[in-house]
């Protein structure tokens, strides 16, 4: 069964992106490309990014978005 809804901002998928079996819609993809990009991988969504739960890596310590995959807050 195919995803309904866009996998970063959670709004319903328009048919062109069901039909090409899309799971992100394009303002999500034009959002993760800027910040992959342009920023060094810190979020800008702005009132839009959906924090995760604390993500961690050796002695670092983060919270992500999952809109653009960027990091929000540094924590260690």
């Amino acid at each position: 069964m195919k995803r309904l809804t866009c996998a970063g901002c959670e709004e319903t998928l328009s048919e062109a992106d069901i039909a090409l079996g899309y799971d992100v819609c394009l303002s999500c993809v034009r959002v993760r490309h800027y910040t992959s990009v342009k920023y060094n991988r810190t979020c800008h969504c702005g009132k839009k990014s959906r924090a995760t739960e604390i993500k961690n890596m050796a002695d670092r310590r983060w919270v992500g978005c999952e809109r653009c995959l960027g990091v929000i807050t540094q924590l260690s």
